[in-house]
């Protein structure tokens, strides 16, 4: 019982952003759910009137019946409005929080989960809420209707005991009910991870199109696929087995009665002790409770199933803990000095180890590249310094502030990132140039940026820095989004610019156009450079080569081409260098 209340309380949570409208649609459903038993209640008063020939009763239960199917048309109008407004109230309320939580999560714990996973937890989970919400509410007025089904009986049988063999049965049918609850729970927990990675595997597909048909791996992927299907498949055909059962035994039981309510009401109209109309209401009412009992299975079978995929959000976000940055930390006082990675060691949450006493001093105003021999980690390094994942144990060094202990908001106005993927959103050019300032450029500081980044191509658009992108077939291939991207940290002037291989998916003639635009953007400014592609980093003042995890080589491109080491042997395999 605990844990159901619990689970009631996190189901209902979200209520919270829409709470006007939940209770006007809760009032909404009740009045739905009980309309049906008035006209019913309405129906049998039009019946008895006519046994009695008393036709004052007549016209007034007639105009009452009139009047609740005017309701009744309303309540269906209106409906429809109020259910848009909830929906979109709770949609919001939803997705604000988790975005924002999403933010907010610990870098070094998201890293683990790929992007579409995640994507289908987040928006798989708040549809799944939303739509539970409205299950319950529909559950709760029906569970109403049916305890004012119980009331009516109770006020027009015979006999106590009749009515409570009409309460007996209909505890038989909730006792056979919860049973069939606890079988499907069962499947459910089964069910929720397989559904999961089903869904995940069918977003890799989706975003690995090329590489799959490129390799023709699209039977490998639907194997895996398929014996996901098979596994699901299985737990399904034990779920239709339930249901069926579900089906037959609510069936036998709810027919059963009605016969034999039947058979007695008859016999009581037959020796005068009842009347027609009270036949006729007590197996209209017997009609709807089957009907809304039929219903609550449903509504309890969609909630099961739903429920899986809010568990699973919640799960997902109370397993990876939040940054949180302490408000009176000190900001960052940029000085000039130097970055120091102090004895780090970095291990990924799958047991991938990527550094292990790592140390590496580097000085301002100065170009380094990175090139990994071997290994894994090159993004990492450009993370840490960012910090935008922490290492695991010591500290990195920035003008001998710890990232640890300053305020991170403060840092990053003084970081410029840019990787292989530039960040541009599908909004005007000018929102994207200044997404990230907190200051409105002038026209002359735009046409020089414009310039320094080789960014001409964007005066043969008609409307300027006003054009949408994406918008009315206006779409930047490649080379045009890296050079957008260097002119907004361009923009932001940062003191220190971090480059994670921003050529490596790029043509030679779009790469010579934004190697210019680097060599602008380089001037008095700290750099560090991952690259695969030697011809990005041969300008550098130094270039490190980390093998294994270490720092394996460290000078610059012509003396590092003269000795026959890692440096060198990439150097001679990339023949178009």
């Amino acid at each position: 019982m605990k844990e159901f209340i619990k689970k009631a309380k996190v189901l209902l949570e979200p209520v919270k952003y829409s709470k006007w409208w939940f209770w006007v649609l809760f009032g909404m459903e009740i009045y739905d759910s009980l309309q049906s038993i008035f006209l019913i209640y309405a129906g049998s008063m039009v019946i008895s009137a006519v046994e009695m020939k008393n036709i004052e009763n007549l016209y007034f239960w007639i105009w009452v019946f009139l009047i609740f199917l005017v309701f009744n048309t309303l309540n269906s109008l209106f409906m429809d409005t109020v259910l848009n407004m909830f929906s979109f109230n709770i949609s919001r309320g939803l997705s604000e929080k988790y975005l924002w939580e999403y933010i907010n999560l610990d870098n070094t714990k998201v890293e683990s989960f790929w992007t579409g996973k995640m994507s289908n937890i987040i928006f798989r989970g708040i549809e799944s809420w939303y739509l539970n919400l409205k299950l319950t509410l529909d559950l709760t007025a029906e569970i109403c209707a049916i305890i004012y089904i119980f009331v009516l009986v109770l006020i027009k049988v015979p006999n106590i005991y009749y009515f409570t063999g009409f309460i007996a049965l209909f505890v038989i049918i909730i006792l056979f009910f919860s049973k069939w609850l606890s079988c499907i729970a069962n499947i459910r927990d089964q069910t929720k991870e397989l559904e999961i990675v089903r869904d995940a595997k069918r977003i890799k597909m989706l975003m690995s199109k090329f590489e799959i048909l490129q390799n023709d791996k699209f039977g490998k992927e639907i194997e895996v696929i398929s014996e996901l299907h098979n596994k699901m498949m299985y737990l399904w055909a034990r779920w239709n087995f339930i249901k069926n059962a579900w089906q037959i035994g609510s069936f036998i039981i709810l027919s059963s009665f009605r016969i034999i309510i039947f058979l007695v009401i008859w016999a009581w109209v037959i020796s005068g002790n009842y009347t027609i109309a009270k036949l006729a209401l007590f197996l209209w009412l017997l009609d709807v409770l089957g009907k809304y009992s039929w219903n609550i299975r449903g509504y309890f079978r969609d909630i099961f199933y739903n429920y899986i995929h809010i568990e699973k959000l919640i799960d997902t976000f109370n397993s990876i803990p939040r940054y949180q940055e302490d408000p009176n930390a000190p900001k960052f006082v940029y000085k000039s000095w130097e970055i120091v990675f102090d004895k780090i060691d970095f291990t990924y949450d799958g047991g991938q180890e990527v550094f292990k006493d790592f140390s590496l001093i580097l000085n301002w105003w100065k170009k380094y590249a990175f090139v990994w021999a071997s290994g894994w980690g090159k993004s990492t390094l450009i993370k840490l310094i960012a910090w935008y994942i922490k290492a695991n144990s010591w500290e990195i060094i920035i003008d001998w502030q710890k990232l640890s202990e300053i305020s991170l908001k403060s840092y990053y106005r003084h970081i410029g990132y840019l990787t292989q993927e530039p960040s541009v959103f599908d909004w005007t050019i000018m929102e994207n140039l200044t997404y990230a300032l907190d200051y409105t450029p002038t026209q002359e500081q735009l046409d020089e940026v414009i310039k320094n980044s080789k960014c001409e191509f964007i005066e043969e658009f008609k409307a300027w820095f006003e054009t949408e992108i994406w918008e009315k077939w206006i779409k930047l291939s490649g080379g045009q989004k890296q050079r957008l991207a260097i002119a907004k940290i361009m923009l932001k002037n940062p003191e220190i610019i971090l480059l994670d291989e921003p050529t490596s998916a790029l043509d030679s003639i779009s790469e010579q156009a934004i190697t210019e635009a680097l060599h602008n953007l380089f001037k008095w400014k700290t750099v560090v450079i991952i690259a695969h592609r030697l011809q990005t980093v041969k300008e550098a003042d130094e270039i490190i080569v980390i093998k294994d995890g270490e720092i394996f080589e460290r000078w610059n491109h012509e003396q590092l081409s003269n000795l026959n080491w890692e440096y060198k042997i990439m150097l001679d395999l990339q023949t178009s260098f």
